[in-house]
């Protein structure tokens, strides 16, 4: 066997079935319900700005189709304002750049935890949405009223399920405020605080009537689970910082317009 390579024996060979089987799962979800017939818009990813991320190749735009310029944002911070580019690839963008297709490596889980990982996913899809928007690239859209966006999330494993997003329409002004908005959040002060998305994701379906007391346990949980996704970023350790003392204002303040948009708070329509 070659040095250093893993798995091997009878443990590669189950890995091998075991990808072979999401990847059939994946083939049969979009052939099913997304394979776009002849004369359509292709499928494409886009890049902001020409920088090189994690996993992409080359210095011109990775493995884009498409290179644009970076997003410029106009951002209010403490003693002035400051130009932001926001730069980096959308996910796979089908039918004229309506779609985002997330490809997810394993199977579904049930019930609420699927509603909860439909959200995680899906906001790899909500920040095309955005930025698609905000940069004004859908043609036949509308700027006043926006377009709507779909999110394609197929899990690919036993059971091979197709986790479909739909965000509503969003105006190119409301995506780049909301854009703005966020920016200047995260420029504007410190974060030493444990506020998983996973929670947020949790309570998400109770955001009408959300309580702190509700979210609180949510981070919790999420916190006794490991941590959630914030494991592997940059901040050791994240699930040893407190949860933030204004958590509902805070997780409405940056989830608002996403919670929105996917038809959970019909209440406020797409408010931040």
């Amino acid at each position: 066997a070659e040095r250093g390579r893993w798995p091997l024996g009878v443990l590669a060979a189950q890995r091998a079935r075991a990808d072979e089987a999401v990847l059939q799962g994946w083939r049969r979800l979009y052939s099913h319900g997304y394979r776009a017939p002849r004369g359509a818009p292709p499928v494409e990813r886009l890049r902001f700005g020409p920088s090189v991320g994690r996993g992409e190749r080359g210095a011109t735009g990775g493995s884009a189709d498409t290179v644009l310029p970076p997003l410029r944002l106009e951002v209010r911070v403490p003693g002035g304002h400051r130009a932001v580019d926001v730069v980096g690839p959308t996910e796979l963008l089908l039918r004229g750049r309506r779609t985002s297709l997330v490809l997810v490596p394993k199977g579904a889980p049930a019930g609420a935890a699927l509603a909860a990982e439909r959200l995680r996913y899906g906001l790899r899809c909500f920040f095309d949405h955005l930025l698609l928007s905000a940069a004004g690239l859908r043609e036949g859209a509308d700027a006043e009223t926006g377009a709507a966006h779909h999110g394609a999330i197929l899990f690919g494993g036993a059971p091979a399920t197709d986790a479909a997003l739909r965000l509503g329409p969003l105006p190119a002004a409301r995506a780049r405020a909301y854009l703005e908005a966020l920016v200047a959040d995260l420029l504007g002060g410190t974060h030493a605080y444990f506020l998983p998305c996973e929670a947020v994701f949790r309570v998400a379906r109770e955001w009408a009537v959300l309580s702190p007391d509700a979210l609180a346990r949510a981070i919790e949980a999420v916190r006794r689970d490991g941590g959630g996704v914030g494991r592997f970023g940059p901040a050791p350790a994240p699930e040893s910082y407190p949860a933030p003392e204004d958590s509902v204002e805070l997780v409405r303040r940056r989830f608002g317009l996403y919670v929105a948009l996917a038809g959970l708070d019909p209440a406020a329509e797409t408010r931040a």
